[in-house]
């Protein structure tokens, strides 16, 4: 595969606006602060990690009312099919991707295909 997340990226794309995601889907950025760094934690911060539940408009979008949730959805799948398509035209140059037996083109139509013969509707106008 020419892009391993690309898969798992559709496929949040395409996740029901009233289901939460998955938190496995989601890439977490880790970085040393200072805090750990000195062994120190500041003042006020606590260790205790909340769960917080994420949802493809937003954690907030969940309790506005439908027409604007619907609004804020789709924006946030326009933006997605956006920056997917800008990583399929990186993935697809010819003068990056020449050394690799299976062409990424080829691995990249067959992804795109399995989402266009679906029965989803959903998934079918995501990837389109």
């Amino acid at each position: 595969a020419a892009c391993p997340w690309m898969g798992a990226w559709l496929c949040l794309m395409m996740q029901p606006s009233h289901l939460p995601i998955d938190l496995n889907m989601l890439l977490e950025v880790k970085s040393r602060s200072k805090e750990k760094f000195h062994g120190k934690q500041r003042q006020g911060q606590s260790q205790t990690k909340e769960i917080i539940q994420e949802f493809i408009g937003g954690a907030d979008s969940i309790t506005d009312d439908p027409a604007t949730r619907d609004y804020v959805v789709i924006r946030a799948r326009m933006m997605a099919a956006r920056l997917l398509g800008a990583l399929c035209c990186c993935i697809c140059d010819v003068s990056v991707n020449d050394t690799q037996d299976i062409k990424p083109a080829e691995s990249l139509a067959q992804l795109l295909l399995f989402h266009l013969n679906s029965k989803s509707a959903l998934q079918r106008m995501a990837v389109a």
